[in-house]
């Protein structure tokens, strides 16, 4: 402002040489009446000024009003920031819990996705004798060993088997005992063995084909392992030779077919069924009765109970004792002799047929061969 100007008293100021004008607006030409400000002094009276007095005045302090807004958005910006850094700190020091819970749903869906077919039996339940029979390609060992008898087990880790050096009586092992000749007993499958020497899967078959598979578990040896333990175990090992023919006497007199048309019931097996096949149809509770097996419940596939000495020796081999009970044949429930009688020419087909024994409160599995 100019020198002499009073606060508040604008319009008296020099620079403006037509400051009377301004105050009464009277002389003030019509065309510019819209560009007029009032303005209030400071003694309370009211003025009129124009609109390039206010724009004049801006352009006196546009560097203050630039300056105040630049410190204005450098504080909004540092206000931001800030924000930006605290939520960003937040998030990576948050709590684990927190963290842990948000991705529970992803890992709950995660494990949803992944569904066992196989367990949900769409197409009928598999029987487990079919995984037992599968052949693993290995190579025949060539230790001094002979495997005397297995017992199979639904559980593969409940196998045994009986095994003998050669010449030696046999002892029962488990699945995972160490075996002689520095083996050890990998698996038990219906008619052989898997041995791990090191890192190399043996198998041990039967040294005969025809010779029974079943064994229990306890220290009890099968009536077959006693012959040929009491047949052997005596002899010096020079006369390998006679143990030889003896033990293939002996196993041909087991199956040897008397001349009489009317066998024992301690004859082969299925000869014996075959001659007997008429009283089958007509009576056969006698001939289970023979043969040292008679029905739990009459009517009822209850299974069959040993109820006396077992004379036939196909299941002397098994390893059946008294008290026990047969619940199934090849998966059958069996019991009903009536019913039973057209499903004994289907088990006499086979070779061998799976017995499930039933002995105290314990369930297992037999494989009896079929002379």
């Amino acid at each position: 402002m100019g020198k002499g100007c009073n606060q508040g008293h604008i319009v008296r100021c020099s620079r403006f040489t037509a400051s009377r004008r301004f105050q009464t607006g009277r002389n003030y030409p019509a065309n510019r009446r819209e560009n007029i400000v009032r303005y209030i002094d400071s003694t309370g009276s009211s003025k009129d000024l124009p609109l390039e007095l206010i724009l004049d005045l801006f352009q006196q302090h546009n560097r203050k009003l630039a300056t105040l807004t630049s410190i204005v958005l450098v504080v909004l910006l540092a206000l931001s920031a800030a924000n930006a850094v605290l939520f960003f700190i937040e998030n990576v020091n948050g709590d684990p819990a927190s963290s842990l819970t948000t991705r529970t749903p992803e890992v709950t869906v995660r494990e949803r996705s992944h569904i066992d077919l196989s367990s949900l039996n769409l197409f009928g339940k598999v029987k487990k004798s079919a995984a037992a029979t599968q052949v693993v390609d290995a190579p025949e060992t060539k230790l001094n060993l002979e495997l005397q008898g297995v017992f199979t087990s639904a559980n593969k880790a409940s196998s045994t088997a009986i095994v003998a050096e050669k010449n030696k009586a046999g002892a029962l092992f488990h699945v995972g005992d160490r075996l002689p000749g520095n083996a050890v007993l990998s698996a038990v499958n219906d008619d052989h063995i898997l041995i791990r020497r090191g890192s190399r899967t043996e198998k041990l078959m039967f040294s005969d084909p025809h010779t029974g598979s079943g064994a229990t578990i306890g220290s009890k040896r099968t009536s077959s392992n006693q012959r040929t333990s009491s047949q052997t175990g005596n002899k010096p090992a020079s006369n390998k030779l006679e143990q030889v023919r003896e033990r293939i006497a002996q196993r041909n007199r087991n199956s040897r077919t008397p001349t009489n048309p009317s066998r024992s019931p301690g004859s082969s097996l299925r000869d014996y069924m075959s001659d007997n096949r008429d009283k089958i149809q007509q009576d056969p509770g006698a001939v289970l009765a023979d043969i040292g097996v008679s029905p739990v419940s009459d009517g009822d596939a209850s299974g069959y109970k040993v109820s006396g000495e077992v004379s036939q020796t196909s299941l002397m081999r098994a390893g059946l004792q008294q008290g026990d009970v047969i619940l199934s044949v090849n998966g059958r429930a069996v019991g009903n002799v009536m019913n039973d009688r057209s499903f004994i020419d289907q088990a006499m087909a086979s070779k061998r047929v799976r017995v499930e024994v039933q002995r105290g409160s314990r369930k297992f599995f037999l494989t009896v061969p079929v002379p």
